[in-house]
């Protein structure tokens, strides 16, 4: 799956968005040069950059390849000619491609419901604006892939944070936990969007500390386990922790 790739490519340390920027650059120079000639394998690149964009805020670029991401590999051409046959090229169905494509998109769906729901936080888009597309992108994904752990915890976000339904937040959070309980994403959205928010503070710092063990290079998680120590009036600890993060990237933010 995607978000285990993006794993071990993150792990290689924050330097590594650089050559993300390079990912987005071919990926923009195969869309448009290269697409029309040829069913070239870059569409990865897409996201790729745009995962790294997300470590380091930058939504709204992750939004746009997200977006492009889709568009391109889940159009209906390309869709139809997996899922019956293209008459042009008189190649057979596949339906293994096709599925593994279903999947993939699915993926992005729940990626791009993601970056929607966090772009609030900064000065990009109001929450009326995008929270619609964040549950838009959610249930599509959700549609594709009923199990996928990251649509379960995006779910589980926008619960939180635009509806205030904390009961269905909650269970959106323990589902993706039961299907992959060592998925970063949702120890560390489950931590900072559910639990603090509602004071279970110590059961906060735990599932960050859980999502640190597994993304311990994430900026982003890594800024915002400061917040939960703050929340709890852990300063000392809050302090140590930015400066963690600080250390990482004195850039950041």
């Amino acid at each position: 799956q995607l978000h285990q790739a993006h794993r071990a490519l993150f792990r290689a340390g924050p330097d590594v968005v650089g050559r993300f920027d390079l990912d987005d650059r071919s990926y923009q120079l195969g869309r448009d040069v290269l697409r029309p000639q040829l069913d070239v394998g870059d569409d990865f690149d897409a996201m790729n950059a745009a995962y790294a964009y997300k470590q380091i805020g930058e939504y709204n670029k992750a939004i746009a390849l997200y977006n492009l991401f889709i568009s391109d590999y889940g159009s209906d051409t390309r869709l139809n000619a997996l899922q019956k046959g293209d008459p042009k090229t008189k190649a057979a169905p596949d339906p293994k491609k096709y599925n593994e494509r279903i999947g993939y998109l699915g993926e992005a769906y729940s990626a791009l419901g993601e970056a929607y729901a966090v772009i609030p936080s900064f000065p990009y888009a109001s929450p009326a604006e995008c929270f619609p597309k964040a549950k838009a992108a959610v249930a599509k994904a959700l549609e594709l892939d009923p199990d996928l752990p990251e649509a379960h915890t995006n779910a589980g976000v926008i619960a939180a944070t635009y509806d205030w339904d904390w009961a269905t937040a909650e269970r959106e959070f323990k589902r993706s936990l039961e299907i992959d309980p060592k998925l970063a994403l949702t120890h560390y959205r489950y931590a900072w969007t559910y639990l603090s928010p509602i004071g279970r503070h110590d059961q906060a710092i735990e599932e960050m500390k859980k999502a640190t063990e597994l993304e311990p290079l994430s900026l982003i998680q890594g800024a915002n386990f400061a917040g939960v120590l703050i929340y709890a009036r852990r300063y000392d600890g809050a302090i140590l922790q930015a400066q963690k993060v600080v250390d990482l990237d004195p850039t950041f933010f």
